[in-house]
């Protein structure tokens, strides 16, 4: 079954962001993100495991750590594209956010044989995806015109998400509590 690691994006930011990608998905006759996943940052990507206990194993022990990390922020302010592929909010997340991310995918690299974390972070939510060129070039110039958008989250979990029946759910949740 495949996983992945993730900070799940809740609240108002979480709200706009299913009503956001309905609306692109309605209009413009793209898949709905928001009903295939959460609103959600990847942090470790899709990953085909028989067992994910020793994923959450070492989660469960990076949080001991990162307790910090909840004291931190992140910002969804502002919208982007990647060429013709992706159209997404982009996040900004603090020094220590990055380190800790990146100290967890050594580690999950280490205990699962991947290679994840010579690939670069760059924290995002995804509007539109893995549909034509032509259409991530309409939703791109749609989305150009909208109000600039800011929502700031605490940084104080990760989730753990499993691939069923084609949709991404929450199998899960580590709170990051700040006594680490």
């Amino acid at each position: 079954m495949l996983y992945l690691v993730a900070y799940l994006i809740g609240g108002e930011a979480g709200k706009w962001h299913r009503r956001r990608t309905g609306e692109i998905a309605e209009k413009f006759e793209v898949p709905d993100l928001a009903k295939r996943i959460p609103p959600h940052l990847t942090m470790f990507p899709p990953t085909e495991l028989s067992d994910p206990d020793n994923m959450k194993r070492v989660i469960s022990q990076w949080r001991e750590k990162a307790g910090a990390c909840s004291q931190q922020e992140v910002v969804l302010n502002d919208l982007g594209c990647w060429g013709r592929r992706v159209v997404y909010v982009d996040v900004s997340v603090g020094k220590l956010v990055r380190q800790k991310v990146a100290e967890l995918r050594v580690l999950l690299d280490e205990e699962l044989g991947t290679n994840v974390h010579c690939q670069a972070w760059k924290p995002h939510a995804s509007l539109a995806r893995r549909t034509r060129p032509e259409k991530i070039d309409e939703v791109w110039k749609y989305v150009s015109g909208w109000e600039k958008l800011w929502f700031s989250l605490p940084f104080d979990h990760i989730a753990v998400l499993r691939h069923q029946e084609g949709r991404w759910e929450k199998d899960e949740v580590f709170v990051i509590d700040g006594k680490g």
